[in-house]
């Protein structure tokens, strides 16, 4: 029998602790038996039916995917109503995984809350999410930066140093900011995007599924103690994407929670455009800012590094100021270290297969290839060089042919069977998957 319980719900000063207890193949996937999440607030007067979303947000998907039910003490109404209905959304998204089971609540709350007006933002510093700050600075919204995903929880100098760098733009802006630090990435196994990698149409389990609907559901505490009425997530793809994902308004604007609706923000503008509105934005006001890039998780800093990875020379960090320097923008005065070689580099780097781009990663590199056409002034001259070369190769062949690769494509093969083995075995193929994917 698949089942996920949650066993107590307990807030103390900044803190929420979750107990919770799976029963199953389900427990092979939610790992431990507790959620934490620590805010930058007090959340003791918070009700627990706004306590309970961040974890159900992140464990709802995952026990869908294993056909489990879910038991809970007390759920807030229009969250419950809204989790059906992107339920809904992933089972047509998904059909082959079919994201099935039922909440069950001993009291279900549903009753009125006084109108909010304030908004706020997730807010990680990157592109799209300065963007969507740009969008709604006439609402002077909150802004809240949640560690646990692309910053791990032991990294406390990297987290030091990017909340550092977003209280700072959040002051500069007249504007209030949060934190919020939780293990909601890693109770996660995620070898269960493995196991359903084939069916997520080859796209990792955080990215297809659990991203944008973790991220909002760990908001909520904050939304009640800030009387936020709407809370923004920055967009990263566009319908013209066209592959299954649920990182769209089809999912995040069903989610709502008494008193607070959500909205997907963006959906409409592609990465480079998003750039050239944060460059009018500079411009107009005249302002230079870091932009955060970076999401590569194993890159540890000290505490008086930049954000971004050492030269900024990764793979997003690399689009990134190509496409500062489309909008006319010089990489150096928004976080990045950009010298004359540095294209130079980048072009090596795609010649030699030394970045994989997978699918989202070759969309967002074609947006940027689309709308660079007309642009012939560059901060730097080599970056025009750079994108003349760029246009005369196949993007699409550009994937790594890694023996490394094509291991992992054979054990993708094999993975659904993975879910069936008893948990000792499942234990040793979880071992050796994770060093195969290294």
């Amino acid at each position: 029998m698949e089942r996920l319980t949650v066993e107590s719900v307990v807030s103390h000063g900044n803190s929420l602790v979750i107990d919770f207890h799976c029963e199953g193949n389900l427990k092979k996937f939610l790992l431990g038996n507790t959620f934490f999440a620590q805010y930058s607030v007090p959340i003791v007067d918070v009700p627990e039916k706004f306590l309970i979303i961040p974890f159900l947000s992140t464990a709802c998907p995952v026990a869908w995917a294993n056909h489990a039910d879910i038991y809970v003490n007390t759920i807030d109404k229009p969250y419950l109503d809204s989790l059906k209905q992107v339920q809904l959304v992933l089972r047509k998204t998904f059909p082959k995984i079919g994201f099935s089971g039922n909440i069950y609540a001993k009291k279900i709350v549903e009753e009125t809350d006084k109108p909010r007006s304030k908004s706020m933002v997730l807010f990680s510093g990157g592109v799209d999410s300065i963007a969507t700050y740009i969008r709604h600075r006439g609402e002077t919204p909150l802004l809240v930066t949640i560690q646990g995903a692309d910053i791990q929880l032991a990294d406390f100098g990297r987290w030091q140093q990017v909340t550092r760098e977003l209280c700072h733009f959040a002051g500069e802006n007249g504007l209030n900011y949060r934190t919020v630090r939780s293990n909601f990435y890693d109770i996660i196994d995620h070898i269960m995007g493995t196991t359903f990698h084939s069916s997520l149409y080859n796209e990792t389990w955080w990215i297809a599924v659990m991203n944008g609907l973790s991220f909002l559901g760990l908001c909520a505490p904050l939304t009640y103690v800030d009387e936020v009425g709407k809370l923004y997530i920055a967009a990263s793809l566009t319908k013209d994407y066209g592959k299954p994902i649920a990182l769209t308004p089809k999912v995040d604007d069903e989610v709502k929670w008494t008193g607070t609706t959500c909205s997907h923000d963006g959906y409409e503008l592609g990465r480079q455009q998003k750039i050239n509105l944060i460059a009018d934005y500079a411009k107009k006001e005249n302002r230079s800012f870091i932009i955060r890039a970076c999401g590569n998780r194993r890159i540890k800093l000290k505490r008086t590094e930049a954000s971004n990875c050492s030269n900024s020379k990764c793979e997003k960090c690399s689009r990134t100021i190509l496409g500062l320097e489309v909008a006319g923008l010089d990489p150096n005065d928004f976080g990045f270290k950009v010298s004359d070689e540095f294209f130079l580099e980048m072009k090596a780097n795609i010649k030699n297969h030394i970045w994989s781009f997978n699918d989202t990663v070759k969309f967002v590199w074609n947006d940027l290839l689309k709308n660079s056409k007309s642009q012939r002034h560059f901060p730097h001259p080599q970056a025009g060089e750079f994108i003349d070369w760029l246009h005369k190769i196949d993007l699409e062949t550009v994937t790594s042919t890694t023996l490394k690769n094509l291991t992992n494509s054979l054990v993708l093969k094999a993975a659904p069977e993975f879910r069936y083995f008893p948990n000792r075995l499942w234990k040793i193929n979880r071992t050796i998957l994770r060093r195969i994917r290294r």
